[in-house]
């Protein structure tokens, strides 16, 4: 790579060009703006090309697979377009011409962009805590480099380019020697998303399905953003409440997006068009409020969709539970969205992070957790049935249970109401407790043998696979259904070694810190953000007669629940005010009748609480339009990261003990373990 590939605007400037040859690959590390001059290139799936007035914003941290810059023009610069590309240069570089010489080079050169260093207040704030210091630490390349013998990641003339790229936030990587992994688009990507662009159907809506760290959260990043090549908004359904894209973790949300999403959640958190606070992680302590939530949203898609004048693609994540409640969760979303397209990862490596084969079979006669087995309509999707749950053990008192409702239909009737006593085992979980007092049994999948003798039975059947001979090819009991396409599994790249490790609770603090780091975008100081900590900012107050107070998954005693949500991440929502019911005691907030599923504004940090004056205190990065509206506090077990409680904060730290330990009995918080079998329970009945 010679020393012109790149250009640096002015001595000071913190501006460059890069030329780019014909079909050229870069890796790219760090965080820039990107927009080109000429030709075009593509970054996890979208093309810019000079048509875009804007710049393209890209993270590539080391935490996650480092991005690639694909040139995938392949022509020259026209004659007549290189005055308007001058012009353009003259004034990102304080009117001051460019030189013939540059200008005869973006002639000869299929795609030039241009590269501006990004100073983003989000990612400064997550970088300043102990934890993510080296998300964007480009020295622990460079010390790499340096300590490889062959010196294969950096060669010299590489090394040359990077002393200008370097002061600018990234670094260029050698896509052929990159000892780093980064982003590889597996060629059945390639081929199902140009069967998407091609197509030319009146309706499109893609599920993305499979196990955990399959690759289900990049396939959707480079789905929509393909999509946006194409389409001028694309919708986001969010389903996976533990690994979500745009909001912190805990929610399913509608997002309409408009532009490319190039790097990891935490750097591109955004208002979603509609959200509900599930609480947690997992959905498996709201399973009926999970699956009306995505009802929910889905009716919001379709309602967006209508309105809209040309066609909203929609793209939906879901979870990563294959076994147990989290497959008639999935079928739940399947049924209530109909997607035109699923795209199921299948793992060869690792079986247990398959999921069922989706047969034809499967998607219209399993149970799923509200969805009945009957075959779906729009007005079966109206007859979701709510359980009221009450939980006589664990305080699971969100899920509400109801009779499944009454509809013309004696036939659907009957399979509603039969379906609360369909059996169906699942891996080890032989029951789920409802919350009507019965007891949910789930048979053993049947081999395909068997199933062919049962298939009259209401409830159908999947095949088990047997996780204890890995050695056995996986035996499915039938094809998948046609809108099914099964995608090889990616589980990282073998034998490169990734610089930094984070596991799922650590991405989740990104998100949240990154989500809290807008408290300081009109602050008055030009300190960086850490240097202010959260107890320095002005909080909102709240009275208690103005708001109710509800925490999830758990039974408060109403004279305790304000202590509860004391230095809590929460939820910001909004009630019906019929609904908000006066406490039995004077002076407490009020609580909400009948079912907590929510819309929700957004999060906030109960910075303190005044029990003589009846107050709350509340930061919030929330505007004070949708504060206005709110009248409900959720709290549910989101938790600040430790660092943004303990680090720069000068003298006493509140809420924080080291004079504790969680070996005392009853030290620490009550985990469930819904994965062991309880003595009893596998008992045929």
């Amino acid at each position: 790579m010679p020393q012109s590939s790149i250009y640096r605007l002015g001595d000071n400037s913190k501006t460059c060009l890069l030329f780019f040859d014909t079909s050229q690959q870069w890796v790219i590390a760090g965080k820039l703006q990107v927009k080109v001059l000429t030709g075009t290139i593509d970054i996890l799936g979208y093309k810019i090309n000079q048509n875009q007035t804007d710049f393209a914003k890209v993270y590539s941290p080391l935490s996650h697979s480092l991005l690639v810059i694909k040139e995938c023009h392949g022509t020259l610069t026209k004659g007549n377009q290189i005055n308007k590309v001058a012009a353009f240069l003259k004034s990102e570089n304080d009117n001051k011409s460019i030189s013939k010489k540059i200008l005869k080079r973006i002639l000869a050169t299929p795609t030039v962009i241009m590269v501006k260093q990004l100073d983003d207040w989000q990612c400064d704030y997550v970088t300043s805590f102990a934890p993510y210091n080296h998300l964007f630490n480009l020295d622990m390349i460079v010390n790499q480099a340096n300590n490889d013998q062959n010196q294969e990641c950096l060669d010299q003339s590489i090394s040359l380019v990077n002393e200008i790229a370097k002061t600018l936030g990234f670094l260029l990587l050698d896509k052929a020697t990159c000892r780093l992994p980064y982003f590889r688009v597996p060629d059945d990507w390639q081929i199902i998303t140009n069967e998407l662009l091609n197509s030319h159907q009146d309706d499109c809506k893609v599920l993305v399905c499979g196990g955990k760290d399959v690759g289900k959260s990049t396939l959707c990043r480079y789905l929509l953003n393909s999509l946006l090549t194409k389409f001028n908004q694309v919708a986001f359904m969010e389903c996976d409440v533990g690994q979500t894209e745009f909001t912190p973790a805990g929610f399913v949300a509608l997002n309409i997006v408009t532009k490319p999403i190039l790097g990891p959640p935490f750097t591109h958190l955004r208002q979603p068009n509609l959200s509900y606070f599930i609480g947690d992680a997992s959905a498996k302590n709201s399973p009926t409020n999970y699956s009306q939530a995505i009802s929910k949203l889905y009716d919001r898609y379709k309602i967006l969709s209508h309105d809209s004048n040309t066609l909203i693609p929609l793209i939906i994540n879901t979870h990563g539970w294959p076994r147990g409640l989290g497959i008639p969760l999935l079928l739940d979303v399947i049924r209530i969205t109909q997607p035109t397209r699923i795209f199921q990862f299948h793992s060869t490596t690792v079986k247990n992070r398959n999921l069922p084969v989706l047969s034809t079979r499967l998607l219209h006669h399993y149970q799923g957790w509200l969805t009945s087995t009957a075959p779906l309509t729009n007005n079966l999707l109206d007859q979701l049935t709510t359980k009221v749950e009450i939980n006589q053990n664990s305080g699971n008192i969100d899920d509400k249970s109801v009779t499944p409702s009454q509809t013309d239909d004696d036939e659907t009737n009957e399979s509603l109401n039969q379906s609360i006593n369909d059996t169906l085992e699942i891996d080890n979980m032989a029951f789920i407790t409802s919350a009507i007092g019965q007891k949910r049994k789930f048979k053993t999948l049947d081999s395909p043998k068997e199933s062919t003798t049962k298939s009259s039975k209401s409830t159908q059947d999947i095949h088990d696979v047997n996780d204890n001979d890995d050695n056995l090819p996986i035996q499915l009991p039938e094809e998948t259904a046609s809108m099914v396409t099964t995608i090889n599994a990616i589980h990282g790249t073998s034998g490169v070694k990734q610089l930094l490790t984070f596991r799922p609770v650590d991405h989740r603090d990104m998100s949240l810190l990154s989500y809290f780091s807008k408290l300081y975008e009109d602050s008055p100081t030009n300190k960086m953000p850490a240097a202010t900590p959260l107890t320095n900012i002005i909080p909102y107050q709240v009275s208690y007669s103005s708001i109710a107070v509800h925490v999830i998954h758990q039974e408060v005693a109403p004279t305790q629940v304000i202590y509860a949500v004391n230095a809590s991440v929460v939820a910001l929502s909004y009630c019906n005010p019929t609904e908000l019911l006066d406490t039995e005691r004077p002076g407490l907030p009020k609580s909400v009748r009948g079912n907590f599923l929510l819309p929700c504004y957004g999060l906030g940090i109960v910075r303190a609480i005044d029990a003589k004056q009846k107050l709350l205190y509340i930061l919030t990065p929330l505007d004070e339009y949708s504060l206005c509206n709110v009248n409900v506090i959720l709290k549910g077990s989101l938790e600040l990261p430790l660092c943004a409680l303990i680090e720069n904060v000068a003298g006493h730290i509140p809420y924080v003990s080291t004079d504790f330990s969680y070996h005392i009995t009853g030290g620490g918080a009550r985990k469930g373990r819904h994965h062991v079998l309880r003595r009893g329970i596998h008992k045929q009945s």
